[in-house]
């Protein structure tokens, strides 16, 4: 984030319009990461997840951060996908 945008946060009122000010003062890969993530957190409320499921990603997502399970190359995944892609 720019240094005279981060000035601009500290004095701005941050109502909606405000935000958007500074949302546009981002680069375009700042504000696609932006819409990205407030997507995420407003689909996520409107469709929450099972508890059952979030215990099971977290559980996925720990053994791929602890080396037991090594994942998928990009390239296999890439394969795979082709193969279901062309039948």
């Amino acid at each position: 984030m720019a240094t005279a945008t981060k000035s601009k946060l500290a004095t701005q009122k941050l109502d909606m319009m405000g935000v958007l000010a500074l949302a546009l003062e981002l680069t375009a890969i700042e504000q696609e990461a932006l819409i990205m993530a407030l997507q995420s957190r407003l689909h996520l409320k409107q469709n929450p997840l099972h508890p059952g499921w979030k215990a099971e990603l977290e559980r996925r997502s720990a053994d791929l951060d602890n080396g037991k399970d090594p994942g998928i190359p990009a390239s296999e995944v890439r394969r795979m996908a082709r193969k279901i892609i062309d039948g």
